[in-house]
């Protein structure tokens, strides 16, 4: 069964399609929702739905960018946009944004389900063609593209440099990424994903066979882009082989070097790297491989709770009392799977900076991703990928389960009503907030509330 993730604007509506009785037939499960296209990016890139359901007109981000944004990261990833234009209703795709189809509003039970259908059978048709792929990846290779390869595989391995120029593009910046696997049947799809990638991404990405693995050689203008690319693309191809191999790869990401000649450094330092991990991070940079810093648990840190706690009582004029109280029996009384964990211990200083930063932020409306990665001093996907592994617990799951733990603080010890208490902890909307909070503790606020009242 494949994935879908709903983002739209009006609450009744998301309600509506959630619960149309079309989806137990249709081949995909909902496994998200959002309200806005801000707010649904870091869900979806957490949650990898092989199916978007967004409407065109979205608070922040459109559900044009968002579609391009999705693509950009999933590319196998289908996309529906409902919205009001009858004349992009009448195309079957919008090749511009990669968008699949274009259903009028209010989108109704069978044309959904119809949309589902088409959706799933595309699905099955893009796993049988990417495994093709994977078969004929060598043999579509142009014998002159070959040739090329070859000198820059022997260069690397070797670091004999080939009679003409190794590279043909002129970036300022350059970064290596190699793909280490379990099995032969992995390497290949790997192999075949990293020749994709170089098609979506002609420009910027050079996928090379070496002796150890398949490699991807990354170029840009810009070093922070760089980055963002690498770390993007790396993460894209562990998914796709994940998702289509059924296994996981390996991927090492090399520093930036100032121009593609220095590339070889690179590489021996990644074979260096790969020769002493010892910790399971599928995704590792030569920057990123920390010793001390791994928390022995996931979730959040009761420091980190604490100092929420204490803003909220701060903007919300409630007794500090009341609500030290109240943080000292979240701490006390959660486990991981209701969104604590007081043994994490996080010593390496990008995250203590960004945890920090999501507590002072944490109840801003949307969610502060890029504020967080700035304070660590990272691109976006690359924050997303070291955060997710140093703290095993993602971004978004990590501030959600601080929000819903600060709204049970409140629930608890006030009589604050609900809307107050959404907007209070970072949800515009009330409806998206009673959402969020019942998939994380299995309860909506008022049954929380009335849980906690009852007690002696």
């Amino acid at each position: 069964m494949y994935r879908a993730f709903l983002v739209y604007a009006s609450a009744a509506e998301r309600e509506r399609i959630r619960t149309d009785p079309v989806w137990r037939s249709s081949g995909f499960s909902l496994v998200g929702e959002a309200a806005d296209g801000e707010t649904a990016l870091p869900m979806i890139r957490d949650l990898r739905p092989g199916l978007l359901i967004a409407g065109a007109q979205l608070p922040f981000m459109n559900g044009f960018e968002l579609a391009r944004a999705v693509r950009s990261l999933f590319p196998w990833t289908q996309v529906v946009l409902l919205g009001a234009d009858d004349n992009l209703s009448r195309r079957r795709t919008l090749p511009d944004a990669r968008i699949v189809e274009y259903l009028l509003e209010p989108v109704r039970g069978p044309e959904l389900g119809e949309a589902l259908a088409r959706a799933a059978d595309r699905m099955d048709r893009i796993s049988r063609s990417l495994r093709e792929s994977v078969r004929r990846a060598d043999r579509n290779v142009p014998h002159e593209r070959r040739t090329r390869e070859q000198e820059i595989s022997q260069w690397l391995e070797t670091g004999v440099m080939p009679p003409t120029e190794p590279w043909t593009s002129h970036a300022l910046y350059s970064r290596i990424l190699t793909i280490s696997s379990p099995s032969g049947q992995a390497e290949a799809m790997a192999r075949g994903v990293l020749r994709l990638l170089e098609e979506w991404y002609p420009d910027s990405l050079r996928a090379l066979e070496l002796e150890g693995g398949p490699m991807l050689a990354a170029f840009g203008n810009d070093l922070a882009q760089l980055e963002d690319l690498a770390y993007r693309v790396a993460y894209t191809a562990l998914c796709a082989v994940e998702r289509f191999a059924g296994e996981q790869v390996r991927i090492q990401i090399g520093q930036t070097v100032t121009n593609p000649e220095e590339l070889r450094r690179s590489w021996l330092a990644l074979h260096e790297l790969a020769d002493r991990q010892t910790s399971d991070r599928p995704i590792l940079g030569l920057g990123d491989a920390i010793d001390p810093a791994v928390p022995t648990q996931p979730g959040l840190d009761a420091t980190v709770v604490r100092a929420a706690l204490e803003r909220c009582a701060r903007s919300c004029s409630l007794s500090p009392a009341d609500m030290a109280r109240a943080a000292e029996s979240i701490i006390a009384n959660n486990p991981f799977r209701a969104g604590l964990c007081s043994g994490g211990d996080v010593r390496w200083k990008p995250l203590i900076r960004s945890r920090q930063y999501i507590a002072d932020h944490y109840d801003s409306p949307g969610l502060p991703l890029h504020g967080a990665a700035r304070e660590a001093g990272m691109s976006v996907h690359r924050f997303c990928v070291v955060f997710e592994q140093e703290m095993r617990v993602s971004f978004t799951d990590y501030l959600y389960h601080l929000r819903v733990n600060v709204a049970k603080a409140l629930l608890s010890t006030t009589r604050m009503r609900i809307n107050s208490i959404a907007r209070a902890v970072g949800f515009a909307e009330p409806d998206y907030f009673i959402y969020i909070f019942q998939r994380y503790t299995g309860l909506l606020p008022r049954e929380y509330r009335r849980a906690q009242t009852a007690k002696p």
